[in-house]
């Protein structure tokens, strides 16, 4: 049975961090199937100037600010209170957990604009870029950093088959993009 995505402490991110520095992927596996590390320079190298989270859009300099920030529900507060209008709110003190936002947001991120259907080439383009980790590396992924990405958009199918495991129903979306496209 392949395991769910968890959330992590503050304590747990302090130890991979030291694990990422060291390369040791192994650790930060276990026994999962893959590990996929997310930069925030993708977030930062993405064309949208605005992101969208759910039915608001908030810029995307705002959102690089709110995932860095050590106060996370008072920047996006106040994002969607100046790029959307909402009138202010305060967050429900049991919502205020600072490391599940910015995985909820990023987690969101990446579907939205890195692996939707319409945008599934730009997962190898910024794999290219060194702001996605896959570990262990395939050979399927191997080969994407060697290749042009218009080479990789034939084979890309294959590899978000295999990225199923990574990304659970992502993958009929993309399947269905590519379908239509065919």
């Amino acid at each position: 049975m392949k395991p769910s995505p968890k959330f992590l402490t503050a304590d747990k991110i302090a130890e991979y961090n030291a694990y990422l520095e060291d390369k040791e992927y192994d650790k930060i596996r276990n026994e999962g199937y893959k590990l996929m590390i997310i930069k925030i320079e993708l977030v930062s190298g993405l064309k949208a100037e605005k992101i969208s989270i759910g039915a608001v859009s908030i810029k995307k300099e705002t959102m690089i600010s709110v995932l860095k920030s050590d106060r996370p529900f008072e920047l996006f507060n106040r994002a969607l209170t100046e790029d959307e209008g909402f009138p202010s709110a305060e967050f429900d003190a049991r919502l205020n957990d600072n490391l599940k936002l910015k995985a909820a947001l990023l987690g969101t991120i990446v579907d939205n604009e890195l692996l939707g259907a319409k945008n599934a080439i730009n997962f190898f383009s910024e794999y290219k870029k060194g702001n996605i980790i896959i570990y262990p590396e395939t050979a399927l992924f191997k080969f994407a950093k060697l290749f042009p990405l218009g080479m990789i958009k034939s084979v890309a199918k294959k590899a978000f088959a295999e990225a199923k495991e990574i990304t659970g129903g992502i993958y009929l979306k993309i399947e269905e993009a590519y379908s239509a496209n065919a």
